[in-house]
């Protein structure tokens, strides 16, 4: 399986059929997302991210453009 690294936060993004949340931002997969960053997006859904540092880029980029 070939990996690629977040341009956001650097973690290695990997490909996982049997993962059903992904990172707003970069797409990372997110097996347990209980226990991860999560926000309301613009449309009223809530969205994970993979990491603090994703959270806060969407928040202050894009999360506040959706409204």
């Amino acid at each position: 399986m070939e990996e690629k690294s977040c341009p956001i936060c650097d973690k290695a993004i990997r490909s996982d059929a049997s993962v059903q949340e992904f990172c707003k931002l970069c797409g990372m997969g997110i097996s347990d997302p209980s226990d991860k960053p999560k926000c309301r997006a613009g449309d009223g859904r809530t969205v994970f991210f993979c990491c603090e540092k994703c959270l806060a880029v969407y928040n202050a980029n894009i999360n506040r453009m959706e409204v």
